[in-house]
């Protein structure tokens, strides 16, 4: 079996694996965009290795066996890609130890990209970085902190500092127990700031608005403007700035249990805010 095509996002990704897993074909699925590739060796229904020539994931080159590895390459795609072609070619893979199973690994993934992935998006995209602000004493710090520390140290942008090491839900839980510690202060450029009270387009909020509709029902355009009014925000004055506290307040309103199309309501409503809101990704 040899397919190829164009994927739109991550999901359509997701589901020419689980074909792959269905049917137990070996061999290896390139996906592509102008610049990068990442290879997905399969075999009879489970992942063993993912290889990628993308430059802000070169220190992982030597730990591309491993599936924490593969998880933070996906986080990567998901958001720093638009949009990429795939192409899926039957051939002899070797095996791995630590292969694990295709929708097992799905999951796992789909799981953490629901926690973290509008942080990492935040990060990126705002061109955050950090600067020292305390002397760090290493008692008080396991050794993945002490690498975040170090990184920012030495003056590393952020994206690398993510992509730099694994796990990536750790070096985000490190640099957030740096910042409350009083070691790390952030840094925003002033294209940022610019950026950050730049006014939310009216258009986004109607597309948000239907997106929730579909979630919540009618109801969905009351919650915004309760919520803009409970923020004491302006629908015509919504700035980026204020963008995280709205969400966050939308995302409380919407029952625990919600789920829609097997994810949790509030973690889906976030991501499609974050994701209609901001300039995402590579071409």
């Amino acid at each position: 079996m040899a397919f190829a095509g164009k994927a739109k996002d991550i999901e359509e990704i997701f589901d020419i694996l689980q074909i792959i897993e269905n049917q137990n074909k070996e061999g290896n699925l390139i996906i592509n965009n102008d610049k990068e590739n990442f290879i997905i060796k399969v075999k009879k229904g489970h992942i063993h290795e993912i290889n990628t020539n993308a430059n802000y994931l070169s220190k992982l080159k030597d730990k591309e066996k491993i599936p924490e590895t593969w998880k933070s390459y996906f986080h990567y795609i998901n958001s720093a890609w638009n949009n990429f072609y795939f192409n899926f070619k039957e051939k002899k893979i070797k095996e791995n130890k630590q292969c694990i199973p295709i929708s097992h690994f799905l999951l796992n993934f789909s799981t953490e990209r629901d926690e973290i992935s509008h942080i990492i998006k935040k990060l990126i995209n705002n061109n955050i970085n950090f600067s020292i602000k305390g002397e760090l004493k290493e008692e008080n710090f396991n050794t993945l902190d002490l690498w975040v520390y170090g990184q920012i140290i030495k003056g590393t942008n952020i994206e690398e500092i993510i992509f730099g090491n694994i796990p990536l839900k750790g070096i985000l839980k490190s640099i957030n127990k740096l910042f409350k510690a009083g070691l790390i202060e952030a840094k925003i450029s002033e294209e940022t700031k610019e950026e950050e009270n730049r006014l939310v387009e009216k258009e986004k909020i109607e597309e948000f608005e239907e997106f929730l509709a579909k979630i919540i029902g009618p109801v969905a355009e009351l919650l915004i403007i309760e919520t803009l009014d409970e923020l004491n925000i302006e629908k015509e004055k919504f700035s980026y700035s204020e963008t995280s506290l709205f969400i966050e307040s939308i995302a409380q309103k919407i029952p625990e249990d919600c789920i829609f199309e097997g994810y949790l309501c509030k973690e889906i409503v976030k991501n499609k805010f974050f994701e209609i809101i901001e300039a995402t990704g590579r071409e």
